[in-house]
């Protein structure tokens, strides 16, 4: 007659064995509520999207600025726009009259604040002026000069039309040093101009739709925004369907 084989103890003891048993049983009740199954599943998402997003590396501020300028006379220059990047390095949008062109004209400029600051420019007219280029295009696209300081467009006293207008919306890439670690940052900023009336009635407008940088170091993507993660979008989405099975099991309004 065989003899039955003891079970190997692993620990277990009866008590620790129930107690488990216990846990599982109530949380299996638990998860038979089907909000608080996908509410769980979403969470679980949530965790495993959140390592991807953090840091974010485009950071983009949005805007919705404008400002015009008549024919007469502006002088050096006022300050009419701050762009606030990290450390104390600005971009800042100048508006101002220079006679070194003939006719005297108004001018929108862009200039970086400190050292450590540049704009991608053309020369034209033996002035500066800030380079553009295209949507999805990086600073590495472009083997143009840079200075810390740009103009975007002029229009001359007269009201005769604009020189250089800037269509909607146009990208100029920029980089700074990031005086809080002392890194090299590359950004854009998306802006348009143009002319509006003639003669003496004549405006310069400028539109400044926003601003962006990579917080990587690396070089930006003209109108690269930061994007949503796809995990915690599709997690939401999983929510929203559990609560609409939800109220249409109980048969009560969700409002």
């Amino acid at each position: 007659m065989k003899t039955p084989q003891a079970r190997e103890n692993v620990g277990t003891t009866p008590q620790s064995a129930c107690t488990t048993t216990l846990v599982a049983w109530i949380f299996r009740r638990w998860l038979r509520s089907p909000i608080r199954g996908t509410l769980l599943m979403a969470i679980i998402l949530f965790l495993l999207a959140v390592p991807a997003q953090l840091p974010a590396a485009v950071i983009y501020t949005p805007e919705s600025f404008s400002h015009s300028v008549g024919t007469g006379d502006l002088g050096p220059g006022t300050t009419i726009f701050t762009a606030n990047l990290p450390g104390s390095n600005d971009l800042i949008v100048n508006a101002y009259s220079y006679g070194g062109v003939v006719p005297l004209s108004n001018f929108y400029q862009l200039f970086c604040l400190n050292s450590g600051g540049y704009i991608a420019t053309d020369l034209s007219e033996s002035l500066y002026y800030a380079h553009s280029i295209y949507v999805s295009e990086t600073w590495v696209d472009t083997s143009n000069g840079r200075n810390s300081g740009a103009n975007i467009s002029r229009m001359p006293q007269t009201g005769n039309p604009g020189i250089l207008l800037r269509s909607n919306p146009t990208y100029i890439p920029f980089y700074f040093t990031d005086t809080t670690d002392s890194s090299t940052k590359y950004g854009y900023i998306a802006l348009a101009t143009s002319v509006t009336g003639s003669g003496a009635s004549a405006q310069l407008n400028l539109e400044v739709f926003g601003y962006a940088y990579d917080n990587s170091g690396a070089k930006i993507a003209m109108g690269a925004v930061p994007e949503p993660s796809t995990v915690l979008s599709a997690a939401l989405g999983i929510l929203g369907s559990a609560a609409a099975l939800r109220c249409k099991r109980t048969k009560t309004a969700c409002l």
